[in-house]
């Protein structure tokens, strides 16, 4: 599960994103994690500062996304998931992002399928 909050704001613990029924009526484990978000997670400075490119490429919160997915891929088992099941889900730029990381190289063959609610790329 990748929250929302259109790259600025948003949590995986807020209250509206409790997955115990998700999990509790469907056959599914539901895992989120915490990405940065705003000028933490989305600024891009190279524009603005020729070279900084190396130093500080932007969208590190996409990277924080990859890196997780990764991490529950090698560790599905251990809460008794199957990872080559994967599945991603998002809604609003959770959603957006769910699309990056089906198309981008560096999550390539990790998850077998997504699910995008209310988002655009």
């Amino acid at each position: 599960w990748i929250y929302g909050g259109g790259f600025m704001t948003g949590s995986a613990t807020l209250d509206i994103y409790n997955a115990d029924i998700m999990s509790a009526v469907g056959n599914v484990i539901v895992a989120s994690f915490q990405y940065r978000v705003g000028a933490f997670g989305f600024l891009h400075l190279a524009p603005v500062m020729p070279g900084f490119e190396e130093e500080a490429p932007g969208n590190v919160g996409l990277w924080d996304q990859a890196l997780a997915i990764r991490w529950l891929k090698e560790n599905a088992r251990a809460f008794g998931g199957n990872p080559e099941w994967m599945t991603l889900f998002g809604e609003s730029a959770g959603s957006s992002s769910v699309n990056c990381q089906l198309v981008s190289p560096v999550t390539k063959g990790l998850v077998k399928r997504g699910m995008m609610q209310s988002g655009t790329i």
